[in-house]
């Protein structure tokens, strides 16, 4: 009897220590995750920005050649709102940093 009681007062102690140190284990890993999955959104998204803008670059540089480009208007609007998102976001992010 007397090795379940030293049991249960083990378990009373440690218990509340083990339940805080699962719940935060389990809290940085969903941190993690949500920064990982963040910063590979915003990879792709600038990755994606990039490209574009070297095709604008490249279609620019066959326009002046004399090529015609019919999609260059749309991909220049697609671009200028890119970039325009951009602006915000690190308005936002400075305006965030200031408070």
């Amino acid at each position: 009897m007397e090795t379940s009681a030293r049991t249960v007062e083990f378990l009373r102690e440690f218990l509340p220590l083990m339940a805080v140190l699962a719940v935060g284990g389990v809290a940085g890993f969903v941190y993690v995750g949500v920064v990982a999955y963040i910063h590979i959104k915003a990879r792709l998204i600038l990755d994606f920005y990039r490209d574009l803008g070297r095709q604008i670059q490249r279609a620019e540089g066959l326009i002046k050649g004399g090529a015609e480009i019919p999609q260059l208007p749309r991909f220049r609007e697609i671009h200028e709102s890119l970039a325009e998102v951009l602006r915000n976001e690190r308005i936002l992010r400075k305006a965030a940093e200031k408070k």
